[in-house]
């Protein structure tokens, strides 16, 4: 009987039949082949004596990346288990922040970058609108991050990979086809884990909508002005269905978004 160590059976395995590493490379029976379906085996075969040692097989399952464990017990039966820790996907920390032509101070901006940079310090991925035309305290996130060599992700509205980033400060961007002002803030709010506003106009406020309205949690850096001093530690409506958490420096509003995502 092959088992796992879930408890899950699979199915018989051949009377007699033995698994062990073979000089030759041929590959398992059907029979087995079958019953452990999506594990590549091609380096094993069957009918050799066994080893009493435990057989270590790396294999690749079809849908995930595991390492596969296959071992003798005492009962002549072939257990298998997963001998690996998945590993936790790092968190997309969207950064919504007013564009240049709101005419944010220096003091904001470099708020903005301290945000971004924090994020790239505790191992995750800085998610922001990259404009085309304009400077922005996203872009300046997404420039932060880049300083702790930190990933970012640009989301960018209508066609083409032409956005505002004189620093080649995007790893990635996102060409959504959508228009700026609707479709493409919410690919970009849903995209993230949590978000972060700073300050912050018209865009910034419905991105938090979007957010609002998808139950993703939204962190205000105060005081910056806009949106974000409007918002924090508020309800967006009567429904009151999360309130907009308050943070009064960039290290704080990272760590309560990142406290907030993995809460989900």
């Amino acid at each position: 009987m092959i088992t796992e160590e879930s408890g899950l059976p699979l199915t018989q395995k051949p009377p007699g039949s033995k698994l062990h590493r073979s000089k030759q490379g041929p590959t398992l029976s059907e029979t087995e082949r079958t019953s452990l379906s999506g594990l590549d085996f091609s380096r094993y075969t069957t009918n050799v004596p066994r080893a009493p040692q435990t057989v270590k097989l790396h294999a690749k399952l079809a849908l995930r990346n595991e390492a596969a464990l296959i071992a003798p017990d005492k009962n002549d039966t072939v257990q298998l288990r997963n001998d690996f820790v998945m590993k936790k996907r790092k968190l997309q920390i969207g950064v919504m922040g007013s564009a240049a032509d709101a005419k944010y101070t220096k003091r904001i901006e470099r708020l903005a970058f301290d945000v971004g940079r924090c994020i790239a310090l505790a191992g995750h991925i800085t998610v922001y609108g990259a404009e085309k035309d304009v400077d922005s305290l996203s872009t300046a996130a997404a420039r932060g991050a880049k300083s702790a060599d930190g990933m970012t992700v640009g989301v960018t509205y209508g066609i083409g990979k032409n956005v505002w980033d004189k620093e080649n400060a995007t790893d990635v961007i996102i060409v959504t086809g959508l228009a700026r002002g609707g479709g493409r803030e919410f690919v970009l709010v849903n995209s993230c884990d949590a978000v972060i506003l700073v300050s912050g106009g018209s865009g910034t406020l419905s991105e938090a909508a979007i957010a609002y309205q998808c139950d993703i949690p939204i962190v205000a850096l105060v005081p910056t002005g806009g949106w974000a001093d409007k918002l924090a530690n508020t309800y967006l409506d009567s429904r009151k269905r999360f309130k907009v958490v308050k943070a009064l420096t960039p290290k704080n509003a990272v760590a309560l978004a990142l406290k907030l995502a993995q809460k989900k």
